[in-house]
């Protein structure tokens, strides 16, 4: 089953945005649509965004208080660099969520057993999008959001909804 939570902060942030977290999402931009068509590969226990994968082979889960904190590093996608003009935090908010839905959607696709977390936020950085795989007793975000002041969403995506 797949889930999704905001704080306040991103109800507003995609609400000035002219959106809401179940909105209608504009297709993604062709840079980003090319991070996901790259695939995933696992390595060091992990699932990474093949794109990242000189990236993730540089570290490894010693380097990191838990497997989850190595993906979020990795795993991370300031959407800005990827947009063909200069953004403002709209663009970004709007790119960014169709981001993290496809996410979601490739992710289950592709690891169909495994259950995914994919967050979203916003701040000083622009909109950014990671994700990790869910493991019991590691979290990269709050069980309550509303702890954040900047703008963050989850999407969970359990692997019985693959």
């Amino acid at each position: 089953m797949t889930s999704s939570t905001s704080n306040s902060a991103m109800v507003r942030a995609l609400q000035q945005a002219g959106m809401g977290a179940e909105s209608a999402r504009p297709p993604l931009e062709p840079a980003l649509r090319d991070i996901l068509n790259q695939g995933f590969f696992s390595f060091d226990g992990c699932v990474f965004l093949e794109r990242f994968r000189q990236i993730a082979e540089r570290y490894s889960v010693q380097d990191f208080p838990d497997r989850t904190g190595f993906e979020c590093f990795v795993n991370h996608i300031h959407v800005e660099d990827f947009l063909p003009k200069i953004s403002d935090i709209r663009d970004q908010l709007t790119q960014a969520l169709s981001l993290a839905h496809d996410l979601s959607a490739a992710l289950c696709k592709g690891s169909p057993a495994q259950s995914f977390s994919i967050i979203m936020n916003s701040g000083d950085d622009g909109a950014i999008v990671r994700f990790h795989v869910k493991r019991e007793g590691e979290r990269y975000v709050a069980a309550s959001l509303e702890k954040y002041d900047e703008p963050v969403l989850v999407i969970e995506e359990a692997a019985s909804a693959c």
